[in-house]
């Protein structure tokens, strides 16, 4: 009897301690969550949720207040709604962010693996590499390969995408090189394990909890890259709504129309902020010394 309630115990206790447990009880990574699928549920069913064609103008209605019947975030300069405007533009944030993220995220993990696997001077060349990409300013770098890239919205996925591959590697990186010093690691090898077996099967599991947060904190990054890309003309072009370009267009009109740039500002904020908070509370569950 008593074993079997230290087993209930062992059992309430490993459940209390779980990632998903300690991310439940941390209240501002709810809040990030929470956020985070909002937005991304605003970007699926933008058609739904949009009043009006984000793209339909109407001249004898252009500048209207927020508040307006009909209207309620107002209008632009074209008398385009600027609610739908926004939520659609929330599409190109997220797609663009999830889009860097995986181009950055698979490049970069597999440098990081062959560079932490390999060692000698394949690691040298690849890490001496990314340092060089790290030397340039992240969104300093974006602008220099959308120049070279052209404009466009799969060429502001690459670009930001290759601009992440640094941080991605490093990370992948410094946790291969803990794994496999691992002893079970090295009892596997000992045993004859070839490298991609002791690779898929031992390392690459073992090393997903960094980067899965790493990738979560990177996506508000992604966001703020398209924006500024979008702010400075090198992004997303107009008609076409994204939140960088409403937000430069709103530039113009700051002391007659401040609710253009406004809005679309705090909708960057939102999401930045949503992802931030979400990536810290993933941080901290899968952090062992948490409790």
């Amino acid at each position: 009897m008593e074993m079997i309630d230290e087993n209930k115990l062992m059992q309430l206790e490993r459940k209390a301690n779980s990632p998903w447990a300690r991310l439940k009880r941390n209240k501002t990574a709810v809040i990030g969550m929470v956020i985070v699928i909002a937005a991304v549920c605003m970007a699926i069913f933008a058609p739904l949720l949009a009043p009006y064609d984000p793209n339909a103008m109407d001249i004898s209605k252009t500048f209207l207040k927020p508040g307006t019947p009909g209207h309620i975030l107002g209008t632009d300069e074209f008398g385009r709604d600027l609610l739908s405007r926004i939520i659609y533009g929330s599409r190109i944030s997220i797609l663009v962010a999830a889009g860097a993220t995986l181009v950055g995220g698979t490049i970069g993990i597999i440098l990081g693996i062959i560079a932490g696997y390999k060692e000698g001077i394949l690691d040298t060349v690849i890490m001496r590499f990314m340092d060089g990409m790290f030397a340039f300013p992240f969104v300093l770098l974006s602008i220099v390969l959308m120049t070279v890239l052209g404009q466009g919205l799969e060429n502001v996925i690459i670009a930001i995408g290759i601009a992440n591959v640094p941080g991605y590697a490093r990370i992948a990186r410094g946790q291969v090189l803990v794994v496999k010093g691992e002893e079970y690691c090295q009892a596997v090898k000992s045993l004859g394990a070839s490298d991609f077996h002791l690779i898929f099967n031992h390392i690459i599991p073992n090393i997903l909890s960094p980067v899965i947060v790493y990738a979560t904190m990177n996506l508000a990054g992604s966001i703020i890259s398209e924006a500024t890309l979008s702010f400075l003309g090198l992004g997303i072009q107009p008609p076409t709504a994204s939140w960088g370009n409403i937000l430069r267009s709103g530039r113009d009109y700051l002391l007659t129309s401040p609710h253009i740039a406004t809005y679309s500002g705090l909708a960057i904020l939102l999401a930045v902020l949503g992802f931030n908070l979400f990536g810290d509370g993933i941080r901290d569950a899968f952090d062992p010394k948490m409790k």
